[in-house]
């Protein structure tokens, strides 16, 4: 049972960040478990962690609210993540091996090519992975892939030719130059970097998305 528990778990985060359950709507427990194929034991036993985690929050007649992260959490993710991903870099460069940096430079590759959010979203992580797969602390890398799994659910596609992706490709080509280079140092600094402009671009897009949800509501109203 526990692991048809973490399963579920599993299930239900994966289809928040991928939008089938969006961020704000209510779902009913036996809905939740059609939605799976499963009883309503196995969700159940799986709320207490989702709840835990922030990603469900539990309403009144066993109804259920996926969780939207707040501007304040979200700030405070990229805050925590400045803090931990430069000291997993500089360790992983410490470290590096001709296969990280094949490794690092393939997720580039496919980063560049990405075509639709999930590819881009999967491409970002994959070349944020490698620039850590040579550091050796499994709790830090652990918990960064906890900070950035949470940020899925509010990822946003930047379109091929947009200013936005542009800025993050020439971001990440240089962070995969410095780790050729072997600058820890300078790597570091560009990692900083490049996740400021991204919770900038994340922020940019959350009050764009607002603003066009209150225009929504007011017209209407009219």
């Amino acid at each position: 049972m526990a692991m048809l528990t973490a399963a579920v778990v599993e299930r239900i985060k994966g289809a928040i960040e991928s939008g089938a359950l969006r961020a704000g709507s209510a779902i009913g427990q036996q809905e939740l478990a059609d939605r799976l194929g499963v009883s309503r034991q196995p969700i159940r036993q799986a709320l207490p962690l989702l709840i835990a985690e922030g990603w469900i929050e539990s309403l009144p007649n066993r109804r259920l609210l996926v969780r939207q992260l707040e501007a304040t959490e979200v700030d405070e993710i990229f805050a925590v993540r400045r803090l931990l991903e430069p000291v997993a870099l500089a360790a992983s460069i410490a470290r590096a091996t001709p296969a990280m940096l094949r490794r690092v430079n393939f997720a580039l590759t496919e980063y560049e090519e990405a075509d639709t959010a999930a590819e881009l979203e999967s491409a970002d992580v994959a070349f944020h992975e490698a620039l850590y797969s040579c550091c050796d602390n499994e709790t830090l890398l652990r918990l960064i892939e906890q900070l950035r799994r949470s940020l899925k659910r509010v990822y946003e596609l930047k379109p091929t030719g947009s200013a936005l992706r542009k800025a993050a490709v020439a971001e990440h080509r240089k962070l995969a130059a410095l780790c050729e280079k072997g600058d820890a140092q300078a790597a570091s600094a560009a990692l900083m970097a490049h996740l400021e402009a991204a919770q900038t671009a994340m922020s940019k897009g959350r009050s764009v998305a607002a603003g066009k949800v209150t225009r929504g509501r007011a017209r209407g109203k009219g």
